[in-house]
């Protein structure tokens, strides 16, 4: 079975090692420890960082990611099971939100007159006002 050190695994993923130790500190993965005391990591750990970096990409806490790798870990319950069913339900909500608004901004942003070098950016100052007035008002309505 292959292992991994601290600085191996965090190469692999793409993140510092010190991450990946406040990671474990924080019992959001737990490598293997060797008699000497050194963490060792297995591709079980390596898939694990992949779904926790996958899930500190769509915007879940590490809170909220941590009780999930926690829940993984554990044998299933209807608790857990309801408890991370509507997790789950409120953060494909949240993300289905993030998207509209980025949708809504990409097109604003085609929509506004570009600056070149004769137009400076005062001149078109009352059209990114109202560009970031409309989507500003659309976030904090979707918010409350």
């Amino acid at each position: 079975m292959e292992q991994w050190t601290v600085k191996e695994m965090a190469a692999c993923v793409g993140i510092r090692a010190d991450t990946l130790r406040y990671y474990e500190k924080n019992k959001i993965i737990v490598p293997d420890r060797l008699e000497n005391g050194y963490r060792v990591y297995n591709a079980q750990h390596l898939l694990e960082l992949k779904f926790i970096l996958v899930m500190k990409y769509a915007r879940f806490s590490l809170s909220e990611i941590k009780l999930m790798m926690e829940w993984l870990r554990n044998e299933p319950s209807a608790s857990c099971n309801t408890a991370s069913k509507d997790l789950l339900a409120l953060k494909a909500a949240e993300i289905k939100q993030t998207i509209t608004h980025y949708t809504k901004i990409a097109a604003l942003l085609e929509e506004l007159p570009q600056i070149d070098e004769v137009q400076d950016f005062s001149t078109i100052q009352q059209d990114v006002n109202s560009f970031v007035e409309h989507i500003f008002s659309d976030i904090r309505k979707d918010e409350l």
